[in-house]
């Protein structure tokens, strides 16, 4: 698995530290770091976050190594001749490493990804998610990503109060600015969320009970092309 090599440092400053108290001492640092960004890429720690944190724990670390060779003893040894080519080896790779994915997020711009049911979950009292299902994401430029809810009311709330319901909560609750589009009979809304290197631009959809306005032919949602019975309301996220 590629990002156990987040554990390599540790490794490294094992084989080159010539102070036994700063072997130990980094160690650890080091150990801390390298978990942190095991579970960064693993989806286990602040999900949504990942390029950022993680290259930024990248570059700690090459500043841990550097303190260490400030502070090390002197006494040389093959062991460390050999743990410090690793050293400089790794800081030379994260460097380049980490230059060439902000090079790329500034030219390609960011790797869609489906977006995560924190994105309209927990719905408040009244509202119950009755399916919840994702697209992934395709190979090609114009790939895009779908994560798709289907909304009805509780005992409390009937299905006639769904929608506007379903709004509110996007408005307050999320801060999304939703227009009505006339001609397709749909809410949307654009943002950019996350933070720098994970930074996305997701389009909600807000469908509820199709009118077949003069001119325009009512449609129902599919499912593996066959009509289903319409929610009353269905919300689309989609991150391209």
């Amino acid at each position: 698995m590629l990002a156990l090599l987040f554990f390599l440092p540790v490794v490294c400053w094992f084989l080159a530290a010539r102070s036994r108290g700063i072997r130990i001492g980094l160690c650890l640092v080091l150990f801390a770091l390298a978990s942190a960004q095991f579970a960064l890429v693993q989806g286990d720690l602040l999900p949504g976050k990942t390029h950022t944190l993680t290259t930024v724990l990248a570059i700690v670390v090459v500043g841990v190594l550097v303190c260490g060779w400030l502070l090390d003893g002197s006494q040389w040894s093959t062991r460390a001749m050999i743990g410090w080519t690793l050293t400089v080896g790794w800081c030379v790779f994260t460097v380049f490493a980490v230059a060439l994915s902000i090079l790329a997020f500034g030219v390609i711009g960011p790797a869609p990804t489906v977006a995560r049911d924190e994105v309209l979950l927990p719905l408040p009292s009244g509202l119950v998610v009755s399916s919840n299902t994702t697209e992934p994401c395709g190979d090609s430029k114009a790939a895009m990503c779908a994560h798709i809810f289907e909304i009805r009311g509780s005992a409390t709330t009937p299905d006639t109060a769904v929608l506007d319901a379903v709004l509110a909560h996007l408005r307050t609750v999320y801060g999304w600015s939703l227009e009505y589009d006339e001609t397709s009979q749909v809410w949307v809304g654009h943002s950019t969320t996350g933070w720098l290197l994970d930074r996305q631009n997701v389009r909600v959809q807000v469908f509820g009970p199709w009118t077949g306005a003069a001119g325009h032919q009512p449609r129902l949602p599919r499912r593996r092309g066959l009509v289903t019975e319409q929610p009353p309301a269905t919300v689309h996220f989609l991150s391209q």
